[in-house]
């Protein structure tokens, strides 16, 4: 046995300045692909658009000079193609894609695939081009953050870090999309990554600057929304304010209800995906034939009505509709028309299999709301508040707040789109309430609700992502030795007895699992007469109620399900209930413990035992070293570590030799220099990570799953690696 490998007494420190040099590098560049990624989307949108309508800058404008069949003729036609290139190549492209960046950061380490934001910028530049009704901000937050995420692999980056750059990206995308970047910034720290930590906010902030500064060079330096100077008219104006945002908060949850169901409706109708494109897009087209403000993501509208006071740029669509009420001859019932044209035709656009963001229809709606609350209120009290248009910019803050339930980011967005401070208070409130209304009436956002609809939660802390990434499988025990439901009694006392487990467990004649016998359901049977014990089997004792986990679920289900059923373990079965194995408590907590340290900082475990007492402590490594299992090659089986020499000629320590004995047990040996090696068993070893790779690629065996990260154990104050 050598002597033991000398580690840095502040390995991060010492290693800090380089990573946070290098990380913020990695930022710029990222926020320099991702920043022309959003310039070569709308532009690629432009053209989609301009080949359509014959018009790229004017949605509107261009449908204008179409006929009726054309109008239902170009949504359905693209709806058909984007539903096709999204379930041919990426899935993930579908809907809004927050929702997907988001599962990303919670459950894969930030790992996007490459390929996402190329079928990104495709199918939502086709879906948005082609007159559906959504929004170009979910897309470039999906596109850019798969550039931030495929980057962070390329240069093989630390999951956290590969989290940071997936952030930089949608930063970025936010940031030259709107000519926002503090609203980028905290889009990402609030919605995506949930996190204001100071290492992840330098190189967001850097990639939402650099990503501003390209946008502004090709499109300039302006808001998007050219809107007049607004104020208050006097501090009593709050209340209407209030008011108002109560009525977004209960719009935007009606919003989010309706896209839902629209997904929900699309999913039962047993037709191909490209055939239930073509049909949503049709139905846009239809409505648009009634109200044509749907199509695309009305951006035209939100500026003709900001500006309708003023006798600004609109379109003189809008103008018409506003000062005549078009074919109703009521302002009232064309802006209620607008706004129900508006919820429909985006929860089929999204329902159908379109892609696009649900953002700037948010923005629509809340405009065109308090554009509404703003004329009634003018018509109750005439001089006492501000125009329609100032409550039509408050309610688009609202509306965002109600749907995403993320009001600071609204607040900054809205201040930023519009360039008005003197909005701000109003902004604030508004916002605040909406969102607080929306909370008390559903408790997840348009983005986490998707998530939790496929059984995945997102959480803002560390413990409950790391716990999320684990799957029961990962941790559960296989020795679960199943008894038949025919075994006699004195079988189950017998396992129950010797293995020191709580819960022995039944299966049929299949293999599938008929039920549990704890201690408690044999205890009171112990005192019964010889006879009756005789006749006694399994399936008389067998509690059907205690039912499996499935293997593939998340551990923190296998938690809740443990605490809320109140067993110490507890039955792990596969799809087709057939038993796999068992989890317990023990399991599930050192799982936690392991994976948190493991999420964040690379740690090693050493218990140490001096004077009967048991001390637990920790050693973080550098940040380029690792602690890995690597298992024996055949090559190497019979040899010994002094035959291995893996010091000398891979500079890595072996820190402990685990093998498994009969019945699946684990054991754990120190590295005797002199012991045979096994092929097949796991060599608990650290060492730089290019290093544990090259041995493991000259031996020939796979790598662990991403996040493995072993415990170190040590029986005495220190561990001596070999």
């Amino acid at each position: 046995m050598g002597t033991s490998m000398p580690l840095p007494k502040s390995p991060r420190r010492l290693l800090a300045p380089w990573e946070r040099t290098r990380l913020l590098l990695a930022a710029a560049v990222v926020g320099a692909v991702a920043g022309y990624g959003a310039v070569g989307f709308r532009l690629l949108i432009g053209l989609v658009q301009r080949v359509l309508w014959g018009d790229g800058a004017d949605l509107l404008a261009g449908a204008a000079l179409r006929g009726p069949l054309l109008i239902v003729a170009i949504p359905a036609l693209g709806g058909a193609v984007v539903a096709f290139l999204v379930s041919r190549f990426a899935n993930e492209a579908r809907g809004h894609g927050v929702p997907e960046v988001m599962e990303a950061v919670a459950r894969r380490g930030g790992r996007i695939r490459p390929r996402v934001a190329i079928v990104k910028a495709l199918a939502s530049s086709l879906t948005i081009g082609s007159g559906g009704s959504v929004g170009r901000e979910g897309p470039i937050v999906q596109i850019g953050s798969a550039i931030g995420s495929t980057l962070g692999q390329l240069l093989e980056l630390r999951p956290s870090q590969v989290q940071t750059l997936l952030g930089c990206g949608a930063a970025a995308g936010i940031a030259a999309t709107f000519n926002a970047p503090i609203a980028g910034a905290l889009f990402a720290l609030e919605l995506l990554l949930a996190n204001f930590a100071m290492e992840l906010f330098a190189p967001i902030v850097v990639s939402s600057v650099l990503a501003t500064i390209i946008s502004r060079y090709h499109f300039g330096d302006i808001s998007a929304f050219e809107i007049p100077a607004y104020e208050m008219v006097s501090a009593w104006e709050v209340l209407p304010y209030l008011g108002l945002g109560v009525v977004v908060g209960l719009v935007g949850s009606l919003f989010v209800r309706m896209i839902y169901l629209a997904e929900d409706l699309a999913e039962r109708v047993p037709l191909p995906v490209p055939v239930k494109g073509l049909a949503s897009g049709a139905a846009v087209g239809t409505l648009a034939l009634f109200s044509p403000f749907v199509l695309g993501n009305g951006y035209e509208t939100i500026e003709g009505i900001l500006n309708l006071e003023v006798g600004g740029t609109g379109h003189d669509m809008i103008h018409g509709v506003l000062e005549t009420g078009g074919v109703f001859g009521s302002v009232s019932l064309a802006l209620v028309l607008m706004i129900v044209a508006k919820l429909v035709a985006t929860s089929l656009t999204l329902g159908g299999g379109g892609s696009g963001g649900v953002f700037s229809p948010s923005l629509f709606i809340g405009c065109v709301t308090g554009y509404l609350f703003g004329l009634g209120l003018q018509a109750v009290a005439p001089g006492a508040v501000g125009p329609p248009s100032a409550y039509a910019v408050v309610a688009m803050s609202g509306m965002v707040a109600g749907t995403t339930l993320a009001p600071i980011t609204a607040v900054v967005i809205l201040f930023e789109l519009t360039g008005d401070y003197a909005i701000i208070l109003p902004l604030m409130l508004t916002s605040i309430v909406a969102s607080l209304v929306a909370r008390a009436i559903r408790e997840e956002s348009i983005y986490t609700l998707k998530l939790i609809r496929r059984g995945v939660r997102v959480s803002a802390g560390v413990e409950e992502s790391a716990m999320r990434t684990l799957r029961v499988q990962d941790v559960m025990r296989t020795d679960a030795d199943p008894l038949s439901a025919s075994a006699p009694f004195d079988a189950i006392v017998g396992q129950l007895l010797s293995g020191g487990r709580s819960s022995a467990y039944i299966v049929d004649d299949g293999g599938r699992y008929a039920g549990s016998v704890r201690l408690r359901d044999v205890a009171p049977v112990l005192g019964d007469p010889p006879d009756v014990k005789r006749v006694l089997i399994a399936a008389d004792l067998a509690d059907p109620t205690v039912r499996p986990v499935a293997a593939d679920a998340a551990l923190t289900d296998a938690m809740e399900e443990l605490w809320s059923v109140g067993l110490d373990e507890m039955p792990v079965a596969d799809a087709d209930d057939r038993l796999v194995g068992y989890i317990t408590h023990r399991d599930v907590v050192g799982a936690y413990n392991r994976e948190v340290l493991h999420k964040q900082h690379l740690m090693a475990r050493i218990v140490s035992r001096d004077a009967g007492e048991e001390r637990t402590d920790f050693v973080e490594l550098p940040e380029d070293y690792a602690i890995d299992q690597v298992e024996v090659p055949p090559t190497l089986d019979g040899a010994s570590l002094a035959d291995a020499d893996l010091r000398r000629r891979h500079g890595i320590n072996v820190l402990e030799v685990k093998t498994t004995e009969e019945g699946g047990r684990v054991r754990r040996l120190p590295p005797t220099v002199g012991r045979p090696l096994v092929a097949g068993e796991l060599l608990v070893v650290v060492g730089k990570r290019d290093a544990i790779d090259r041995f493991r690629a000259e031996a020939g065996v796979a790598p662990n799953a991403p996040g493995d990260s072993p415990e170190m154990e040590a029986g005495s104050t220190s561990a001596r690696p070999s």
